[in-house]
């Protein structure tokens, strides 16, 4: 499942998301649509699993600030 969590995290950061200007809805609602494709056959419960696990993904990335992290690690 982390390779589906990370797919959340890529969405979030690739602009063609932004660019597209598709909705949080529209974006789950194509993922959902391919999720359900290649997990379809293994049940219903397989495919909502993945897509929480891409909204997680896409919801709980955080950017790390590198800089910042840096001065407090040397200080």
């Amino acid at each position: 499942m982390q390779g589906i969590v990370l797919l959340g995290v890529f969405l979030r950061a690739v602009p063609f998301v932004r660019e597209k200007g598709l909705s949080d809805d529209e974006l789950f609602a194509a993922v959902g649509k391919a999720l359900e494709k290649y997990f379809g056959r293994r049940g219903a419960k397989v495919v909502e699993a993945n897509i929480a696990a891409v909204k997680r993904g896409f919801h709980e990335v955080r950017e790390i600030d590198f800089a910042r992290l840096a001065t407090a690690v040397s200080a």
